[in-house]
């Protein structure tokens, strides 16, 4: 591996000195700082040279990866590879999935969430190793059985499995046979061919009609549905905004629930209508795993989930209930910890005494609110209201809110923690298609306008022109 990476350096005229030249180093669209990163290849003995964009410390991991990579396709064949059943093979993959990076000798690796690897490991346990037989070996599976797994998913009640299941099996899949091929398993990747999107799983994202006054019918059947505890009724919104306001946060800022979880009341800075977002909790298999910015690294699901976004108007008085419950509870909880003690609880809060109602959105306790609590109650608000949001789905109106307001491919990217603006494209794109719709009929309205105008300072002038303009 090169001994580091290297700055992208480039020339560029000197504004404080006319006709002369400085260098620096390069820059892209969002100001991260350009690297030029080489790594050797052991079959052909050249070092490629790839330009990466980012901080220093993801420089050097993203060189550390490339050059995991680069061997990889050179790796002999692991041991036992030709008798490895897919129950074998399934369990040395997730111990080697635990590492979005694995470790080296001068690297210690870096490590998935949990979360993520524990929802790879309940798909392989209850799809992808009974669907393809436990017995079975690896070498025999063709990239047909994987397209017939996927395709034939049933769940237990013989009904086909929903979309988004679907999706993430295919995505598993396809994770497990490339990373078959990089470990020595197989020689090739059998899976490269399996779609990566299916087409039950985009139309529901297209067909969703994303609408604020459904939102806010959804929310309002939240509030009655799951009251806030006696001590802050009365801090309720003036037609009873309660509990729905944690949907209408998701909404009007585009967090996805693991941010606002953990979104610290200081990361909300009111007078500058800015959230900084820069913390995650994530929960799975009964276990909750906090991720918090430091030192450069990232908290979020990629490089870009770590940023700041702005608060619109429609957010400030949903936030400033929440920051109202906050101090509430802060401000009873010194009493209610002295009644515990006395009374011996037991089960104590989990947060320690200093951290709890820290949060902008706080369990009963001041800790962290439980997801699948509020999974349940939002459940029932659905189904009474018949109005069918995932609290996910309403990110989805905070994109087409931004995407009315004639925001651009980059800001909103930067709002909803894209890691590219292709991404947002391929994920919202339906919206600004609808949008164009909007746009020319606004363009058109404009035209006319200013045709109208020309044509009357025509008259005006007495030049003959309005005359002819008018036959036009």
């Amino acid at each position: 591996m090169a001994a580091k990476p290297n700055q992208y350096m480039e020339t560029v005229p000197d504004l404080n000195n006319p006709g002369a030249k400085v260098r620096r180093q390069r820059t892209d669209a969002l100001g991260r700082l350009g690297w030029r990163l080489r790594v050797r290849d052991p079959r052909t003995g050249g070092q490629p040279e790839q330009t990466f964009y980012g901080t220093e410390d993801e420089a050097w991991r993203e060189l550390v990866r490339l050059e995991q990579e680069i061997s990889a396709r050179s790796v002999r064949p692991a041991d036992g590879a030709k008798n490895t059943t897919v129950e074998n093979f399934t369990t040395k993959w997730l111990e080697h999935y635990q590492y979005k990076i694995q470790p080296t000798e001068k690297f210690d690796g870096t490590t998935r969430p949990y979360s993520t690897w524990s929802n790879r490991y309940a798909l392989c346990t209850g799809y992808i190793v009974p669907g393809l037989g436990k017995r079975r070996r690896l070498s025999s599976i063709t990239t047909q059985d994987l397209m017939d797994l996927i395709a034939g998913l049933k769940r237990k009640d013989g009904e086909a499995v929903a979309s988004h299941t679907r999706q993430s099996v295919a995505n598993t899949v396809k994770a497990m046979f490339r990373d078959a091929e990089v470990m020595g398993y197989l020689s090739t990747n059998i899976a490269e061919l399996v779609p990566s999107s299916w087409e039950a799983t985009s139309s529901r994202r297209q067909s969703l009609q994303v609408s604020i006054r459904s939102m806010e019918g959804l929310a309002a059947r939240l509030d009655s549905e799951w009251l806030l505890p006696r001590w802050t009724r009365d801090l309720t919104g003036p037609n009873g905004e309660g509990r729905g306001d944690i949907l209408r946060l998701a909404a009007y800022t585009g967090l996805r629930w693991e941010e606002f979880a953990a979104l610290d009341d200081e990361a909300v800075i009111l007078p500058e209508r800015v959230i900084l977002v820069r913390a995650t909790a994530t929960e799975s298999g009964g276990r909750r795993e906090v991720r918090r910015s430091k030192d450069g690294k990232t908290a979020g699901k990629t490089r870009a989930a770590t940023r700041s976004i702005v608060i619109v108007d429609q957010a400030v008085p949903v936030i400033e209930r929440l920051q109202a419950i906050r101090r509430r509870g802060l401000a009873l909880e010194p009493a209610r910890e002295q009644r515990r003690q006395a009374r011996g609880v037991k089960r104590p809060p989990n947060q320690p005494f200093d951290e709890r109602w820290s949060l902008l959105l706080p369990g009963e306790t001041g800790g962290y609110m439980s997801y699948g609590h509020f999974r349940k109650k939002l459940r029932k608000a659905r189904d009474l209201s018949g109005i069918d949001y995932t609290v996910h789905e309403l990110r989805h109106i905070a994109a087409s809110i931004l995407i009315a307001s004639g925001a651009s491919d980059y800001e909103i990217q930067e709002q909803m923690g894209h890691v590219s603006v292709e991404m947002t494209r391929r994920v919202y794109g339906h919206l600004f298609r609808v949008d164009r719709t909007e746009l020319a009929r606004r363009v058109s309205k404009k035209i006319a306008t200013l045709s109208q105008a020309e044509f009357e300072a025509a008259v005006a002038a007495g030049n003959g022109e309005a005359d002819e303009n008018r036959d036009k």
